[in-house]
């Protein structure tokens, strides 16, 4: 019975309880840290523009004379480029005609200047992705000119569809609307069921050959629908609209138009 009680006090003298280690313990941050069991406050969401992921506002990332986040460019640069009437690119190039002007030798070379994307990416493919910059930029645009403060669709038959988020969760897509893309990775389908208004970039979906937008609130349509020639079915039932663009006509490839519910009082 001696020996019994010597090992289990010895047993339970080696046992040590587990260290506590530090850190970011929300999954959701940026700098989360699997490894930690107390959470100090360092949990950041998302980086800053240079990368740099903490919550220290001291080291945080600040744009140069040029506009570059974490560039070093010196003011008397910058002065000296805008002296010559220049600009400065994504790079932070000074430009001159969309060529890079050599501050130095205050001489224009032959190197074209940085362009940025319809990502934001500076010199980018224009693909994000697998996807159009393009297509995802207007449909940003589109979402920006909107007021959205609910995070989903308002109840409805169907299940509610989550809207109008730059891309949160990093997987390349503007969340808007239900999306169908084609093999060449443009936007070919959007269906949109919530009240929107609809902006003149819709004319830039060139390649959309469906558009839903039944019961969204509308009360007109742009003129710039005509742009999408490959449109096969355009369907704006249950709104308000009174009067359809005369641009309409233009929509060659059009086989199903959908108006029913309206106050449309003629045809264009």
């Amino acid at each position: 019975m001696r020996y019994f009680l010597f090992v289990l006090l010895f047993l339970f003298s080696c046992t040590t309880l587990p260290e506590d280690v530090p850190g970011c313990t929300n999954s959701n941050a940026c700098n989360f840290n699997p490894d930690a069991n107390e959470d100090d406050g360092s949990c950041a969401i998302v980086p800053d523009m240079c990368g740099t992921c903490d919550n220290d506002s001291s080291n945080d990332c600040i744009q140069d004379c040029t506009g570059v986040w974490g560039g070093s460019t010196k003011q008397s640069t910058c002065e000296n480029c805008i002296f010559n009437s220049g600009e400065f690119d994504c790079s932070g190039n000074c430009c001159i005609n969309d060529l890079i002007y050599d501050i130095d030798s205050l001489l224009s070379t032959s190197t074209s200047c940085s362009i940025e994307d319809k990502c934001g990416i500076c010199n980018g493919d224009g693909w994000n992705n697998g996807l159009s910059c393009e297509d995802l930029f207007t449909l940003k645009q589109i979402i920006d000119a909107n007021d959205f403060s609910a995070t989903s669709s308002a109840s409805s038959s169907q299940n509610d569809t989550e809207f109008h988020a730059w891309d949160l969760n990093a997987n390349g897509l503007v969340e808007f609307g239900e999306q169908k893309w084609s093999d060449e990775v443009r936007l070919i389908y959007l269906k949109v069921d919530i009240p929107i208004i609809l902006t003149d970039d819709i004319g830039a979906l060139t390649e959309l050959t469906e558009l839903i937008l039944d019961a969204s609130g509308l009360t007109a349509i742009p003129e710039t629908i005509g742009n999408l020639k490959k449109l096969k079915i355009l369907s704006i039932a249950s709104n308000s609209i009174s009067l359809l663009p005369e641009r309409i006509i233009e929509l060659s490839n059009l086989e199903v138009l959908l108006i029913s519910s309206n106050n449309i009082l003629y045809l264009p």
